[in-house]
């Protein structure tokens, strides 16, 4: 009879466990984004995801007005985008439905907090230079657990989204207009690329 306790116990303690390790694992991702694509949902990409990554960003840098940025047929950059960008209101149309931009993720998006937090996190900086590494930090850790994939198109989607409203930077160095140039510093090191609020210029 105490062996049957014993295991009863054990049994009863390891549920408990289980069930805190779980509330507390969805405490810590709590505001995880939802993304289908295996491509770039994960913090080691392959070669060929690196590939389509760095395709995908020149296009929202040179195409952002075009549907589908210009993408033709399907290769794996599609997929991405319509995944992530389109998916999520973060690429979408006019009301004409005649010219396409960047935006804010719609409000029923996983990825809106990422935005609201980035715009808090760029505020409490009140003005200093911000670098596509720090945000990428602010993202990967909890609430928000984003994959290092995903991180080099989202952060170009958000200056994409707020043209208007930051100014970008190479090595400390303002560039008055986005190019493809700052992608290519980005996809090397997230420390050279980086941002600022125009308010506070």
């Amino acid at each position: 009879q105490g062996n049957l306790l014993d295991k009863k116990s054990v049994k009863q303690n390891t549920f408990h466990l289980s069930t805190l390790a779980s509330k507390i694992a969805d405490h810590q991702v709590e505001y995880a984004v939802i993304c289908h694509n295996e491509l770039v949902n994960r913090n080691a990409p392959s070669p060929n995801a690196k590939g389509a990554i760095r395709e995908l960003v020149k296009r929202m840098i040179e195409n952002s007005k075009e549907p589908n940025l210009g993408i033709e047929k399907y290769p794996p950059e599609k997929a991405i985008y319509e995944s992530v960008l389109l998916k999520n209101g973060i690429h979408r149309s006019d009301d004409n439905g005649e010219s396409y931009y960047f935006s804010k993720p719609d409000k029923n998006s996983s990825f809106a907090k990422i935005w609201q937090a980035t715009d808090e996190f760029l505020v409490k900086k009140q003005g200093e230079l911000v670098t596509a590494h720090e945000i990428y930090q602010l993202w990967q850790q909890p609430p928000y657990g984003i994959k290092a994939g995903l991180c080099d198109i989202l952060y170009i989607a958000y200056i994409l989204s707020r043209f208007t409203e930051v100014a970008n930077y190479i090595e400390e160095e303002y560039k008055p207009s986005l190019q493809y140039l700052l992608a290519e510093y980005l996809l090397k090191s997230a420390k050279s690329v980086g941002l600022r609020e125009v308010s506070h210029l």
